[in-house]
């Protein structure tokens, strides 16, 4: 394997498949990312929020003190 991500070296591929999901007005529903991380010995969190992915794209994210 040629890749720098030696820790998936022994995980077999695989496909996930999820049901697709839609809110209240057949729309499909927003994307929830909760990014965590340690910087300097401070954990961080990131939610990141898109919306409307097919039509006029909007990202925003939230910093969780």
């Amino acid at each position: 394997m040629g890749s720098r991500e030696t820790q998936y070296c022994n995980i077999s591929p695989f496909i996930v498949v999820e049901k697709l999901m839609l809110d209240e007005n057949g729309e499909i529903s927003k994307d929830y990312k909760i990014h965590c991380f340690d910087c300097q010995g401070n954990k961080r969190f990131i939610v990141q929020v898109d919306s409307d992915r097919f039509n006029g794209h909007v990202r925003d994210y939230y910093l969780i003190p």
